[in-house]
């Protein structure tokens, strides 16, 4: 009814949904352990922490990837990951014990994506 046709997912994550005013509207859904479909550089969690924090980032194709953590004044202050990555879903923890409270950056690169994320310890 309504001119509607939902086709079951065939495996690959896309559901193609069309009526008479929308010839063809594609929707890709990931699910928790599929491949991603785009770059991100997710929130740290927890966000204030105190001294670890976890750090989410999604590779949507084999890349070479930089996460790095810079204060304030743009100074490095420890990189977590500078190498290849295949496709996929990854997580890194940063001890940040030794650092002093306050404000610092966490900056992903990888391809043509770069991203940043503003993280707080508070001890």
């Amino acid at each position: 009814p309504g001119g509607k046709l939902l086709a079951p997912m065939n495996g690959t994550g896309r559901v193609v949904l069309s009526d008479k005013s929308v010839k063809r509207l594609v929707i890709s859904l990931n699910s928790g352990d599929g491949v991603p479909s785009t770059y991100a550089l997710r929130e740290n969690y927890p966000n204030p922490f105190n001294p670890t924090t976890t750090i989410g980032y999604d590779v949507p194709e084999e890349q070479r990837v930089k996460l790095a953590v810079y204060n304030v004044l743009g100074q490095l202050v420890a990189t977590l990951v500078d190498e290849e990555r295949s496709a996929g879903r990854y997580s890194v923890t940063w001890d940040a014990g030794g650092m002093p409270s306050g404000v610092y950056f966490c900056r992903m690169e990888a391809g043509n994506f770069a991203d940043t994320r503003k993280m707080v310890i508070l001890k």
